[in-house]
């Protein structure tokens, strides 16, 4: 089970929560189906590396793709980390919009059901929970990224086809892109309001980064 810490941050507003999860879900839905395409796997087209779960071990593969030397991002049907050189590891659940964090170097490679991920919790401190929300914003970026690559290069049907019998339609596929990159402005600027809010706030945190929307792939 993931740990919980009794203090957890500043959580987003339940609206955008709420948005933000029911977007998850369909992601991860249209991550399964990507998998299972024809005439090959889209992940692996995408530029990720299958990790196939060990023999006699509980869960299912993971998908890993290096964004480039700092940055790396992990999948997996139960939801998706995102580690970054100097601000660690934060994973975001399918069914569980809050964003557990552990520095990168606790958190193991070999992770292929949600048991494994012992090591992240809640933010249990402001540094933590400016990287936590820092890295969540960059992840929900990633995804807009992957998905306008999946419309340029295979186009709206592909997603409409994806979309064929899930059941809680939280975008429809001509919009998941714009979606995703609404739901990144509107916790960017949750972000940046609680930031402001906290006292002696340039002591204890790190300054927030320009481009933080440089790190995707938008080249593919």
């Amino acid at each position: 089970m993931l740990k919980t810490n009794s203090w957890k941050g500043l959580p987003l507003p339940r609206p955008i929560r709420n948005r933000g999860a029911s977007l998850l879900q369909q992601q991860c839905w249209c991550w399964e189906q990507d998998v299972r395409s024809q005439p090959g796997n889209r992940l692996i087209e995408y530029g990720f590396a299958r990790r196939p779960c060990p023999q006699g071990r509980e869960g299912g593969s993971s998908y890993v793709c290096d964004l480039n030397v700092d940055v790396q991002i992990t999948l997996w049907g139960f939801g998706f980390l995102i580690r970054e050189k100097d601000l660690g590891s934060m994973f975001l659940g399918r069914f569980d919009f809050q964003p557990r964090w552990a520095s990168a170097r606790n958190v193991p490679d070999d992770i292929h059901c949600l048991d494994d991920l012992t090591r992240l919790a809640y933010p249990g401190s402001r540094h933590e929970w400016f990287c936590a929300n820092f890295l969540m914003i960059r992840g929900l970026h990633w995804i807009s990224v992957y998905e306008t690559w999946i419309r340029n290069r295979h186009g709206t049907r592909c997603r409409e086809d994806s979309l064929n019998g899930f059941e809680k339609l939280a975008a429809p596929a001509h919009e998941i892109v714009e979606c995703w990159k609404r739901l990144v402005t509107e916790c960017e600027w949750v972000f940046s309001e609680r930031l402001s809010s906290l006292s002696s706030a340039n002591d204890l945190l790190p300054e927030f980064p320009e481009g933080a929307r440089a790190n995707g792939r938008a080249d593919k």
